[in-house]
């Protein structure tokens, strides 16, 4: 690379670095709340939706014959309730993450 071009970028990685905002304390600790509570969220709502499909299942009589439903007769609600399962593991371990990211005091403008 030539030196008058690897310049020019470095003074526009200057630039860019000095246009940061100022973000006060209070801000910072509602934008942790915010994702924290809707993390929270995701998990207890997964959670809820593994315990509805692993207890239901349903039956309806068809020609005489009873025809039973259950999430395990399907590929496709397996897959769902194990996509479901990976959903809430990887909520509440961000939860925890963002928690003590929070916690640490950590700069965001590093980021």
């Amino acid at each position: 690379m030539e030196p008058e071009v690897a310049r020019g970028k470095a003074s526009f990685m200057l630039r860019a670095k000095s246009l940061s905002f100022r973000v006060s304390n209070t801000s910072k600790r509602s934008f942790f709340m915010a994702q924290i509570l809707l993390r929270v969220f995701a998990a207890v709502f997964t959670l809820a939706v593994i315990c509805v499909m692993a207890t239901s299942s349903q039956s309806i009589i068809i020609l005489g014959f009873t025809v039973k439903a259950h999430y395990s007769y399907s590929s496709a609600m397996r897959f769902l309730l194990v996509s479901d399962a990976i959903v809430c593991a990887f909520s509440v371990i961000s939860v925890i993450f963002v928690y003590h990211l929070s916690r640490s005091g950590s700069n965001l403008k590093n980021c």
